[in-house]
């Protein structure tokens, strides 16, 4: 199961959408950046800190 943390306060969500509407109440000024941000760079930036568990491997 994946996990998305807060990059502010390290809490940790099941899915996006409870971390943008954690984000949009409790961060309003990183809700504002990441608005500006589209999907794809705001959904790797929550994975950075943990490998994508299909990521295709060197061989």
């Amino acid at each position: 199961m994946d996990v998305y943390q807060c990059p502010d306060c390290e809490l940790k969500f099941r899915n996006t959408s409870e971390l943008r509407q954690h984000i949009a109440i409790d961060h309003p000024r990183l809700h504002q950046d990441i608005r500006e941000l589209d999907d794809a760079t705001f959904s790797e930036w929550h994975h950075r800190r943990r490998p994508h568990r299909h990521a295709r491997r060197d061989q």
